[in-house]
């Protein structure tokens, strides 16, 4: 009796966290597609923006500031989720750099806006955090 009470009791705790680990990957996953998809706009979105006038490069950049609040949103719900450590270093650095980016885009907005360049060792700065943020993780992944 008690060998069988401690197979279904190990039975139903390993169905419970497969299960909720399962869950915690597929909404990981789809976080993850929105994220890049997400990216993948506001790159298009700053790709062109040279060409633009004032008041166009303001709302392009407003537009991405805006798509980087969401997606640090959607990487703070990964850091809830019980999840393979690589899979929640991944979020915190997608996190990290929509941080980093909005920062520079919010630098670039202003001095635009402003029609300054003293923003621009600010955005420098960020510019090259970035790129070293992307370095350190392409070397460790």
């Amino acid at each position: 009796f008690i060998t069988v009470t401690l197979i279904v009791i190990y039975g139903a705790g390993f169905y419970y966290f497969y299960t909720k680990l399962n869950k915690d990957i597929l909404v990981y996953n789809t976080t993850v597609e929105k994220y890049k998809s997400m990216e993948g706009e506001i790159i298009a979105t700053i790709t062109n923006i040279r060409g633009f006038e004032k008041e166009e490069k303001v709302k392009s950049l407003q537009y991405a500031i805006e798509q980087l609040d969401s997606s640090i949103v959607l990487m703070e719900t990964l850091k809830r989720k019980k999840l393979p450590e690589n899979l929640l270093e991944y979020a915190a650095h997608c996190y990290k750099s929509s941080t980093l980016m909005k920062e520079n885009y919010t630098f670039y907005k202003m001095g635009i806006e402003q029609e300054t360049n003293a923003y621009d060792s600010d955005v420098l700065r960020l510019n090259n955090s970035l790129d070293s943020l992307s370095k350190t993780y392409d070397k460790n992944y």
